[in-house]
């Protein structure tokens, strides 16, 4: 077992704020274990320990009980959310493939998202051709950290009350 990082109050609340908007963002309402799932796949043949739920938990704790969110882990933010951005345009161009197909015009907007002002051609290869350009995007030097600071600033989303 590797000394104990020792980290200022603020950067501690800092990591917890960065912990929580990612695994929130990635994972949903319950993602303290899947945080920990994604952490050890990225820890594979590494040696390290294999975290948990409890551990991913005990970063949000406060007082004695508290551990802290190792350096490692908050270095390891931006790139788990990038790759979670891709997961996601992927997932949303096969659903629109899926409504293509069947002559559909894609999927429904959400309730109170503006209608296009174009229709915009929902086939595959589109789809391809935007994740091209998304990519390009990327390769251009998306800035990553600014996102993550921008999400971590404005805090974790909560669902209006019921």
């Amino acid at each position: 077992m590797g000394a104990r990082e020792m980290t200022t109050p603020e950067e501690r609340a800092r990591r917890v704020r960065r912990v929580i908007a990612v695994g929130e963002g990635l994972h949903g309402d319950t993602w303290t274990g899947d945080l920990a799932r994604t952490l050890n796949d990225a820890l594979q043949g590494t040696g390290a320990t294999e975290l948990t739920r409890t551990r991913v938990a005990q970063w949000m704790l406060d007082g004695a009980n508290a551990k802290p969110v190792p350096a490692w882990v908050d270095a390891a933010l931006p790139e788990l959310a990038r790759k979670a951005r891709e997961v996601l345009q992927e997932r949303i161009a096969r659903i629109d493939a899926l409504f293509a197909d069947e002559g559909d015009e894609g999927a429904p907007p959400a309730s109170g998202e503006p209608e296009p002002e174009e229709d915009v051609p929902l086939d595959p290869a589109a789809a391809a051709a935007r994740r091209a350009e998304m990519k390009a995007i990327d390769d251009a030097g998306f800035d990553y950290e600014g996102f993550l600071a921008a999400v971590v600033e404005a805090g974790p989303w909560l669902p209006p009350p019921r």
